[in-house]
């Protein structure tokens, strides 16, 4: 079995001259004799490829969880104002204090009743929020389709 190997081997590096039905191309590809260093250059670049595809997840990662955090302050301060508008307050200045201890900046504040929307800015990043009392639905909307 190892004989066929052997003779592809030498055939490969050039050192067998062809047998009887076998053409002479002089020698063949002696590139492929010398294998050495070839595993440490495939591994090298899969290593390379394995570093760069982990450092953009984890570049993918920190904007998500930066959006994220730029989401909740948002969230965070526009409960706090639509709290502040119930009690009687203005309600955006709640909001932007709530927003800064969150580590983000009031952008927009706009107040309907007792319902706030905010913009806030954290970073490169933005968001929306609105928060206020939930609709309560009058008599006639609150029956469930057998009490009517």
């Amino acid at each position: 079995m190892n004989r066929g190997f052997d003779h592809l081997r030498q055939m490969l590096a050039g050192t067998r001259t062809p047998g009887k039905g076998e053409r002479d191309e002089g020698p063949s590809r002696p590139w492929l004799a010398d294998e050495r260093g070839s595993t440490t250059v495939t591994g090298a670049f899969i290593t390379t490829l394995v570093l760069v595809l982990t450092m953009a997840a984890i570049q993918a990662g920190a904007v998500l969880v930066e959006q994220r955090r730029t989401d909740v302050a948002a969230d965070l301060a526009a409960v706090a104002g639509a709290v502040d508008a119930q009690r009687g307050g203005g309600g955006c200045d709640v909001a932007a204090q709530i927003a800064a201890a969150n580590g983000a900046a009031l952008g927009a504040c706009a107040r309907d009743g007792e319902d706030v929307q905010i913009t806030v800015t954290r970073g490169q990043r933005s968001a929306v929020a609105r928060a206020g009392p939930e609709e309560r639905a009058g008599p006639e909307e609150r029956a469930g389709p057998e009490e009517r």
